[in-house]
């Protein structure tokens, strides 16, 4: 890929080196123009990490509080059994036209394809059959099928309409109960980390079309975009936030720790918190954006990562994805993602009703409850693995679920009214804040953009390495 060429943001007022953010200590040795008002960021996520990046190119005195002790939100790297894993978000979603394909390239952070020319392999609901390859292709066309039909559906069904709904509609019968669990677990639990009934039909089509192509993995993962991002930045860990007040002499931000004052504050807490009321806001938040928040639901896609002394579960032709496709429409299972070699890592990826029946269980429950699935589908009885890393996302108070979603009865302009400015001052930042690709670390990173830009009332569009991309929200 060749050399993003030096840009200007904000009409003039950002300058964009190396085509995109400035991460490398050259920015921090940058003086810093004076500015009669700072910036305070809430969260050192990819959203918040961003626009403090940029503000800070600017000359912008700016702050990010992070009430964990590390950074990165809902982006967490760590290693298991020597091979590096992402416990939070893992993809770069259709790397075509995505802002952080070129970005990677320019930080010199290499991506691959997940499991290339791997096969996914499905049981049914004993775990006990292998579905053969002819029914896995009927599978896989039912899928296309029903993401084609998406929009007839909801508008036949109305806006209320659950993803439920939808594929009932689609697959009606007992003779389809197949069909109904597997887009249940690809569309439903998978895509969007919420069990069918709970999640509204609407979301199927709501995603942007411009993008494409197979999704990406950041090779050593997605921890090195985040430190990348923070290197010249102060901020301040431990530092819950507990209140935003809006006076006449600025924005109070009051932690569990200390107090800070600023001009102007950028808010990239997750949807989970801002529904938890954990942070209170004085004057409250308007009446269009609390309804957002009603209506909104978080997904809860949890992962467990299983470090074993060897690759028991491969056999001599293939390491193995598997998947456990129920023939009942009440029972859901665990996803299984060999991490490759030389690795013997297995990674584990639930949500829905499963999900939801291991919510709050240790880590000794999490694998034992595993392990069940996988030594049904295997044949055999799983060793004791080496190293186990499994994610609470659900229960994390800084975060409170995995990412953002449409319940029934919302819909995108519900995005739009979380990314609205409170005034000119409290700014909103997120993926919850962007309705065409939400949940997405792209997303988020878009929305940092444009909480920057809002911070220095510039303009709303920017250029990433070639044509203008229209900041969303």
């Amino acid at each position: 890929m060749t050399p993003i060429t030096r840009r200007r943001l904000l009409g003039g007022a950002f300058a964009i080196i190396g085509g995109a953010l400035m991460p490398v200590a050259a920015c921090a040795r940058r003086p810093s123009a004076e500015v009669a008002a700072g910036v305070i960021v809430i969260g050192a996520g990819i959203a918040g990490l961003t626009a403090a990046n940029l503000l800070h190119t600017a000359g912008v005195a700016v702050t990010v509080l992070e009430a964990r002790d590390r950074i990165g939100g809902r982006i967490r790297t760590t290693e298991v059994a020597g091979t590096p894993v992402d416990l939070g978000a893992s993809w770069i979603h259709t790397p075509r036209g995505n802002p952080l394909t070129p970005l990677m390239a320019e930080l010199n952070i290499d991506t691959k394809p997940l499991s290339p020319d791997t096969p996914v392999r499905a049981y049914d609901a004993r775990l006990d059959r292998l579905l053969t390859a002819a029914e896995l292709r009927r599978l896989d066309a039912a899928y296309e099928e029903f993401d084609d039909a998406s929009d007839r559906l909801s508008r036949a069904l109305g806006p209320n309409a659950s993803m439920q709904d939808g594929i009932d509609a689609f697959a009606p019968g007992p003779g389809r109960a197949l069909v109904r669990t597997y887009l249940g677990l690809t569309v439903a639990t998978l895509d969007y980390a919420l069990s069918a009934p709970d999640l509204a039909l609407a979301s199927q089509g709501l995603y942007q079309e411009s993008l494409s192509g197979p999704d990406l993995i950041p090779v050593g993962g997605y921890g090195q975009l985040v430190e990348a991002l923070a290197r010249p930045i102060d901020i301040r860990r431990n530092q819950a936030v507990q209140a935003i007040t809006a006076e006449d002499s600025g924005i109070e931000v009051r932690t569990t720790v200390t107090r800070f004052r600023a001009g102007t504050v950028i808010v990239t807490l997750p949807l989970g918190v801002l529904q938890s009321g954990a942070v209170t806001f004085s004057p409250p938040l308007p009446l269009e954006k609390q309804g957002a928040l009603d209506r909104l639901r978080m997904g809860h896609l949890e992962k467990v990562v299983l470090g074993y002394p060897d690759g028991w579960w491969r056999d001599s032709r293939t390491r193995l994805n598997l998947a456990a496709i129920s023939d009942s429409d009440s029972e859901e299972y665990p996803s299984f993602v060999d991490l490759g070699t030389p690795g013997t890592t297995l990674m584990c990826l639930y949500g829905g009703r499963f999900a939801q029946r291991h919510a709050g269980d240790s880590e000794a429950e999490k694998v034992r409850a595993i392990g069940e699935v996988l030594a049904r589908i295997t044949g055999q009885q799983p060793p004791a693995p080496l190293e186990v890393r499994a994610t609470d996302w659900t229960h994390d108070p800084y975060s409170l679920g995995s990412y953002s979603n449409l319940a029934p009865g919302a819909d995108e302009t519900d995005f739009r009214a979380l990314a609205q400015p409170v005034g000119e001052r409290i700014l909103f930042a997120g993926e919850a804040t962007v309705p065409k690709v939400y949940q997405t670390v792209h997303g988020a990173y878009l929305s940092g953009v444009r909480a920057a830009q809002q911070a220095m009332r510039g303009a709303n569009e920017f250029s990433f390495g070639g044509a203008p991309i229209l900041t969303p929200g």
